[in-house]
């Protein structure tokens, strides 16, 4: 972590190989990593020239800043009756999980993070796939820590719950089965305004851009309608108070000079 938070701006693609190897080493415990770390990583393509921009200090500044306010981790304890549980989401270009142990997943502690990018592939991939495409990573990634002890996957994507009974699976989607069928555990759904910290992982720390996600070409937005709608002001007073109790954002909220925008 020393390392990480003394390292000096990158002056070759070399420098940035060796600072995205001390960073990816502590990647499971950084939230949003998976964004910033693929900006640096551009830098190390083959046949282009090393250029230095305001998005790659952008993307240094948040790292460094990410690395200092890592959460903290506790690992599982299979003593403990507690149930064990791992929340997983995907956006249009990353996906993101976590797993921990508590009396239930609001309250629980986290015992690791995952987050990366998606791959070319990857970003054609129909919401469904995707969002499953989160849970097998999780599950492989944490697979010694999870395999022999029972366990819930929580998702925002509701017909993933059927996952088990779904009839006509692609290649693809066997190939996933086979990998969940090794796990003692069942899949729930929890609203997105429940599954926050998974949905921020995936999402975090910056807000979805305006590229197109394959080519990274610009694209022109534009308003087709509008309209206005009126919400319930209780339903608003209700998810605002829930922010601030989320074991994610309510640190945010409380202390918000210590995390990137």
């Amino acid at each position: 972590m020393d390392k990480i938070l003394a390292s000096h701006e990158p002056k070759s693609t070399q420098n940035v190989k060796e600072f995205n190897g001390l960073v990816n080493y502590i990647g499971q415990f950084i939230p949003g990593l998976a964004h910033w770390s693929t900006v640096l990583s551009d830098l190390m393509k083959k046949g282009l020239e090393f250029k230095w921009e305001p998005r790659h200090q952008k993307a240094f500044d948040n790292i460094k800043l990410l690395a200092k306010n890592t959460p903290i981790c506790k690992s599982i304890d299979y003593t403990n009756s507690d149930p064990i549980m791992v929340i997983a989401d995907a956006s249009n270009r990353a996906v993101g999980g976590y797993y921990g142990q508590g009396k239930d997943y609001k309250t629980m502690t986290p015992a690791g993070f995952h987050s990366r990018s998606l791959n070319p592939a990857e970003h054609n991939y129909p919401t469904h796939d995707k969002e499953m495409l989160v849970i097998i990573d999780c599950l492989k990634k944490w697979e010694p820590h999870l395999m022999g002890t029972r366990f819930e996957i929580l998702t925002d994507h509701a017909p993933l719950t059927h996952w088990k009974t779904q009839p006509d699976l692609s290649p693809r989607q066997v190939r996933w089965n086979e990998t969940l069928t090794r796990f003692d555990t069942d899949i729930h759904h929890i609203p997105r305004i429940s599954n926050s910290a998974a949905d921020a992982l995936s999402r975090y720390p910056y807000a979805q851009d305006l590229e197109k996600s394959s080519a990274h070409e610009p694209i022109t937005p534009f308003i087709n309608a509008t309209s206005i709608i009126e919400f319930d002001k209780d339903v608003l007073a209700s998810i605002a108070k829930h922010y601030e109790d989320d074991g994610f954002f309510g640190p945010v909220i409380r202390n918000p000079e210590r995390y990137p925008l």
